[in-house]
């Protein structure tokens, strides 16, 4: 059942605050660029998310954010761009509409800014992203990124009326996918503390997902850390999962994760490799199961389902919890054949 989430801002690239020339390329050969800083007037305010205190943004008074770039549907008499198809059939800053699978968790602070709890807000569900992310002919985000956590993986905030959004959206190009990709969006403000993650794209039809046979899917993840003590980072992995579809199960599994806070150098966490099953019924495309950290300290489940004409790619939303404190890892992540 589709539902009407509420409105997410436009990923337009902000000031990267000590880290000026944070955009830069990985080995796939696709080049993300920071947007150039322009100057504060004397006047200006500078805005901080703290969760990633790294993220800090100069706004003019009385600036003010436009709407045409990045949100998720909210039913509300706008036009809608085209239903997305494939990535390679989209011209440059071509808007396009997906069907999703997307999960929010909240989170509140102590007075010294650590998170204290995180809770589930909104369990996986599908969804629709009425405009999702736009590439520019050379195959960068559109906005600009501030930078790059993993190969394909950008990184981007934006001011979302009194809060402030950073975002991680993996770049399907960059990737190699054709029918898939996913975001993780932290909002921080007064009334909004939340990361809301996506996995969207153009599914499988059910009846033509595989009946028999084996398949091994090879991607990236994305997502959000928050730590023991209630700190918060940015972290990757890759994934494989390897799906039999005659029992209808698929093996996940992450490895080589890292965490960044400065979005230039990477810390190893192996302790947060995810591993586990997940399953699906006969004639469906969507699967679920429950997923574990290397640690032992956190568990939770995973909600995906398989992209493309006859199950080419997939992807997912994520959350795992400690039961004893406030560490989490909620995100999303996409592979291919």
């Amino acid at each position: 059942m589709k539902s009407q989430l509420k409105r997410l801002a436009p990923l337009a690239a902000m000031v990267l605050a000590g880290c000026a020339s944070g955009g830069g390329g990985g080995s796939d050969g696709v080049t993300v660029k920071s947007t150039p800083s322009t100057p504060p007037s004397p006047t200006a305010e500078m805005r901080c998310a703290w969760l990633l205190p790294f993220l800090c943004g100069w706004f003019e008074p009385g600036e003010t954010e436009t709407d045409d770039t990045f949100f998720l549907f909210s039913g509300a008499g706008r036009q809608r761009a085209q239903r997305f198809a494939t990535w390679s059939s989209l011209a440059p800053h071509q808007a396009a509409e997906f069907e999703a699978i997307a999960t929010e968790v909240s989170y509140t602070q102590a007075s010294t800014g650590a998170i204290t709890s995180t809770s589930v807000n909104t369990p996986a569900q599908e969804q629709l992203l009425s405009s999702g992310p736009q590439y520019t002919a050379g195959k960068e985000l559109v906005g600009g990124s501030l930078g790059r956590i993993a190969d394909g993986i950008d990184v981007s905030a934006s001011r979302v009326g009194d809060a402030t959004q950073v975002a991680v959206i993996a770049n399907p190009y960059a990737q190699g996918w054709n029918y898939q990709s996913f975001g993780v969006w932290n909002t921080h403000g007064p009334s909004a503390r939340q990361i809301a993650s996506s996995s969207f794209g153009a599914p499988t039809p059910a009846s033509a997902v595989p009946s028999s046979g084996t398949a091994s899917f090879v991607g990236k993840l994305g997502g959000v850390y928050v730590s023991p003590s209630g700190e918060g980072s940015v972290a990757s992995a890759d994934i494989r999962v390897h799906a039999d579809f005659g029992n209808r199960s698929l093996g996940f599994a992450s490895s080589n994760t890292r965490l960044s806070q400065d979005l230039k150098s990477s810390t190893p966490a192996p302790h947060l490799n995810l591993g586990g099953t997940l399953t699906y019924s006969p004639a469906a495309n969507t699967f679920t199961g429950t997923i574990t950290n290397a640690g032992g300290t956190m568990s939770g489940s995973s909600t995906g389902r398989y992209y493309g004409p006859t199950a080419q790619e997939l992807g997912g939303v994520f959350t795992v919890k400690s039961p004893a404190t406030a560490e989490t890892l909620t995100g999303a992540y996409g592979a291919k054949r």
